[in-house]
């Protein structure tokens, strides 16, 4: 992940003039939370997190670090909604980190991070499309 951001940061090395980057952070499940706490370690700002409510547990160990570290989060079916596009915003991220987050985002949302959004998906895409590819469920 380091590796990853540091490309990104390369990319906007004109923009960022600081080695921390301000993350909106989407994800829905325990690979989330392995990502939200390894870019809390590499000394990165998790400004909001955005989790998906389903009807599925899948999100409580994301959850339940975001209650930890003390992160700002909202938990939202729609997450184009005025609601999450408003916490997004009021957040001023960088840029914004999707990570096995199976909703699309839209325009509102797109326009929130200064830098854009990356989508990361652990598999090698199009072939091994899915949200548990990597997992082979």
């Amino acid at each position: 992940m380091r590796k990853f951001l540091s490309s990104v940061s390369s990319t906007y090395k004109n923009e960022i003039n600081r080695q921390s980057l301000r993350i909106a952070f989407f994800g829905e499940d325990s690979f989330s939370a392995v990502v939200v706490e390894s870019l809390i370690k590499a000394g990165h700002e998790i400004a909001v997190v955005v989790i998906p409510k389903y009807n599925s547990n899948a999100y409580l160990r994301l959850y339940s670090l975001v209650e930890r570290y003390g992160l700002k989060w909202i938990l939202e079916k729609d997450i184009n909604s005025p609601i999450v596009v408003a916490a997004v915003e009021n957040a001023r991220p960088d840029i914004g980190i999707l990570v096995h987050f199976a909703k699309i985002i839209r325009d509102g949302l797109l326009k929130c991070a200064s830098m854009g959004f990356i989508n990361f998906h652990p598999s090698r895409l199009p072939y091994y499309r899915g949200l548990h590819r990597s997992t082979g469920r």
